[in-house]
């Protein structure tokens, strides 16, 4: 007996949308370059599929609307929100400052430039988690089972 004979159809269903919502929305996460893409082992930035994925999962929730019970679209919203968030911030992020030209063969080295006196700093636990707020809706939705 498999572990899917234990399930009502309702619950499979509901299993089945938040693994959909959450497939969609790791697609997306990985188009705005915030996970690594599992085939290259690089991360890589693609804004209009993002943008494609997130408008799938925009229409999703316009379909749905009046059809999900409380937790789905409330997991549904939370992970619209995420995207949307680390979409702008994706987007509007400065570009990278271009590779300092080599030295001609020759030429004495430049100075380096004079050091900054840094007056703050900010210490965190680990590294950045830039898909810490849809790994929460994940959890917060799983642990309603």
């Amino acid at each position: 007996m498999s572990d899917m004979e234990n399930f009502t159809p309702e619950e499979m269903q509901k299993a089945l949308f938040s693994h959909l919502v959450m497939s969609l929305a790791s697609s997306a996460m990985q188009h705005l370059g915030k996970l690594v893409n599992p085939m290259t082992n690089t991360t890589e930035t693609n804004i209009e599929a993002a943008q494609s994925t997130i408008d799938v999962i925009e229409m999703l929730e316009a379909k749905t609307k009046g059809n999900l019970d409380d937790e789905e679209a409330r997991f549904l919203s939370q992970t619209l929100t995420a995207l949307r968030m680390n979409y702008v911030e994706t987007t509007t992020a400065p570009a990278p400052a271009p590779a300092p030209e080599p030295p001609k063969p020759g030429t004495p080295p430049a100075e380096p430039p004079p050091e900054d006196k840094k007056r703050f700093t900010k210490k965190y636990d680990g590294p950045p988690r830039p898909f810490q707020s849809l790994e929460l809706c994940a959890a917060e939705f799983s642990n309603h089972w």
